[in-house]
């Protein structure tokens, strides 16, 4: 025999661990999940035990007191019955529970001629009445029918002695007169008839070693219900606690002389899940952060940088890397002191070469990038390069080799390189120095100082040229007075006496040993250089990052065409190297064209220079943001939206909000716990 199809909405009330549950068969399991996840978008669903796991001490059916032509109230903004229900927990104690069971069985399609016959009978002035098997409904029946018996008599007695009809009494019209409270049906009675109905069946079981406590608890359960009073409400009665319970367990009706048909709307009343302030009075489990849906465009796969949980289930995610522009747009990783941005940092290289691509970090603290990136991947995928003040390396600009017209551009590099984020050479100093640079015969800085120093190797650069500006600009500059060059050459000695001052730093200056960036960024791997501020010290640290800025810089547009594969490049703690900034400004805007992919991590917008934030926003960069201050989250309230900051105070450690450019809207916003796989 193939059972009817039903639903049964199930809520067990604990001091401790109060839940809400649906029962279906399960050949309507996919269709019941569909129909929850459309109806309580937000919420988990998972599959669980047989939540009647213990017999109750006591039961009670809870049913329509009139005939079910009277609905009962229908208020969508209501939930004070489900209010007033979860107040029994406040009465509970830890080992009580209480089961309410809501069976609802789809009604049959001629449900309402039911409810047309009786109303038709209560316009003309009849009260319907529902049959039951109750003393206290057999005992009212019973009396009325005695009553309108011996009024009938009397009648026919007046009316034989006086021959006049008397005055008709209406048994019904107490009733009538309850229900009319307003001079008519309330809307939900008369919209009752026109859609579909169940045969709704609500019973409640209490568990309780206590049975007066029992009591009270049944007592409060079913004056709950009373919140729906409206033209009909409902009562409960009392039932024998084994026979319901093996009901409840077996999701059956049952035999009952008449059924309480409900409509849709009614039904639905009985169908209510905790508001998050109920969640949090009752201690109901809940997700405690906004969870939003994870758009297909970052769950089909690609560099993965976390996962996102989402109604139970964890979903990771991932950034797409089949659109090279928006991969390689700028990042921003801000987050407080140990909320896990180093490690995004690392992650990131570490996705990078899996996903056949490469990646750059420079590392300013205790090699901690570095070595998580070692422990990730292969040996033969990593190089590191530690620059320590042990072994020196060349202070040059080695990557102009390889382009043949690349003099103007290392002009350019040699002069940012000399310049600081707030103090710019003097366009006379700059005339002189670019002059200088074009008649250099390699790449190193202290062939600059050769040129100026020394006439004569001047002199065989100078007659190298060609006729022009710039090699009249150095014959005039070998014509000056010694206190003419002094005042020309101020500004240079001024900016190079960090490097000459410095030991180590001077060996750099002299020595052979490049760092080819062009070479290092053609290659599918990560490369972690570590400048350590312990050894190096603070202006060193800036002076030496800032050569490297410019090296990445220059090489940006330097590599092969076939090796102008998405690189990303990764700088922890910037505001350790501002003299960089200059830089960052152009790789802001043209890194992504020449497949150059900018990471900054940082703890707050004020670690860098106003005009950098400005160019890194106005570049519609990724971002990823940890828990901050409540100003951060302000400052891009816009672009975490729909989260509040509420949300983010709230979000737990090593999460992070990601808002991602990707897809048609070009704005996935997604609260994930974020690591690799």
């Amino acid at each position: 025999m193939t059972r009817a199809p039903f639903l049964s909405f199930e809520t067990v009330l604990q001091r401790e661990g109060t839940a809400f549950h649906v029962t279906v068969l399960r050949e309507h399991e996919s269709l019941a999940r569909k129909a929850i996840e459309s109806t309580w978008p937000n919420v988990s669903v998972a599959e669980v035990a047989d939540p009647f796991e213990e017999r109750p001490v006591m039961a009670a059916t809870i049913g329509l007191h009139y005939h079910y032509m009277f609905a009962i109230r229908v208020d969508r903004r209501e939930i004070s019955f489900l209010a007033s229900l979860l107040e029994t927990v406040r009465a509970m104690e830890a080992e009580d529970s209480v089961y309410v069971q809501t069976l609802a069985i789809p009604a049959e399609r001629d449900w309402y001629t039911g409810a047309v016959e009786a109303y038709e009978r209560f316009k003309v002035g009849e009260m319907p009445q529902k049959l039951a098997i109750n003393k206290r409904t057999v005992g009212r029946t019973a009396l009325k029918l005695a009553t309108k018996t011996v009024l009938g008599a009397i009648s026919v007695v007046t009316e034989l002695i006086t021959g006049e009809e008397p005055e008709p009494i209406d048994i019904d019209g107490g009733e009538r007169a309850a229900i009319l409270r307003d001079g008519k049906l309330r809307s939900e009675t008369l919209a009752k008839t026109r859609g579909d109905a169940y045969d709704v069946a609500v019973r409640v079981g209490i568990v309780c070693a206590d049975r007066a406590r029992a009591r009270a608890l049944l007592r409060m359960v079913t004056m709950a219900f009373r919140e729906l009073d409206g033209d009909n409400h409902l009562i409960a009665h009392e039932t024998e606690a084994d026979r319901t319970w093996r009901k409840m367990r077996e999701r059956t009706a049952g035999l009952r002389l008449q059924r309480d048909y409900m409509s849709i709307a009614e039904v639905s009343r009985l169908f209510l899940l905790p508001t998050r302030p109920l969640q949090e009075r009752y201690k109901i489990d809940s997700i405690a952060q906004l969870e939003t849906g994870v758009p297909a465009e970052i769950s089909a796969g690609g560099m993965r940088f976390g996962s996102v949980k989402h109604k139970g289930a964890e979903i990771p995610v991932y950034m797409p890397t089949g659109d090279y522009d928006e991969l390689c747009l700028p990042r921003v990783i801000i987050g407080g002191m140990g909320s896990g941005k180093t490690t995004a940092g690392a992650n990131l290289l570490v996705e990078a070469v899996r996903s056949g691509f490469g990646g750059l970090a420079i590392d300013p603290a205790k090699g901690q990038i570095g070595d998580m990136v070692a422990a990730a991947l292969p040996s033969d995928r990593v190089t590191r390069i530690r620059i320590d003040g042990t072994a020196p390396f060349a202070l040059d600009f080695c990557e102009i080799n390889r382009s043949p017209r690349a003099r103007n551009r290392l002009a350019n590099a040699i002069i940012s390189f000399f310049n600081t984020a707030t103090d710019e050479a003097g366009a006379q100093t700059a005339r002189y120095l670019r002059a200088a640079i074009m008649a250099m015969r390699t790449a190193k800085l202290a062939e600059i100082m050769r040129i100026f120093e020394d006439d004569a190797y001047r002199a065989e650069c100078i007659a190298e040229m060609g006729a022009g500006m710039h090699r009249t600009t150095l014959e005039d500059y070998g014509n000056m007075s010694d206190g003419r060059r002094a005042q020309v050459l101020a500004p240079i000695y001024n900016r190079l006496d960090t490097i000459l001052g410095d030991e180590y730093l001077a060996e750099c200056f002299a020595s052979d040993n490049s760092l080819d960036m062009v070479a290092l960024t053609s290659e599918r791997r990560a490369v972690v250089i570590d400048v350590p501020k312990a050894a190096l010290g603070a202006e060193g640290v800036d002076l030496i990052v800032n050569l490297l800025s410019v090296k990445l810089d220059l090489a940006m547009t330097l590599r092969e065409e076939a090796d102008q594969f998405p690189f990303f490049i990764v700088f922890d703690e910037p505001h350790q190297f501002l003299r960089s900034a200059r830089a960052w400004k152009a790789a802001a805007v043209e890194s992504r064209k020449w497949r150059y992919a900018y990471v900054w991590m940082f703890h707050s917008w004020e670690q860098i220079p106003h005009d950098l934030a400005e160019i890194i926003r106005s570049a519609g960069p990724h971002y990823t943001v940890f828990r901050a201050s409540k100003k951060t989250f302000r400052e891009l309230a816009e672009e975490l939206a729909p989260f509040t900051v509420e949300d983010y105070v709230k979000m737990p450690r090593y999460h992070a909000l990601n808002v991602l450019r990707v897809g048609e809207a070009q704005h996935a916003v997604v609260m994930a716990r974020m690591g690799g796989a």
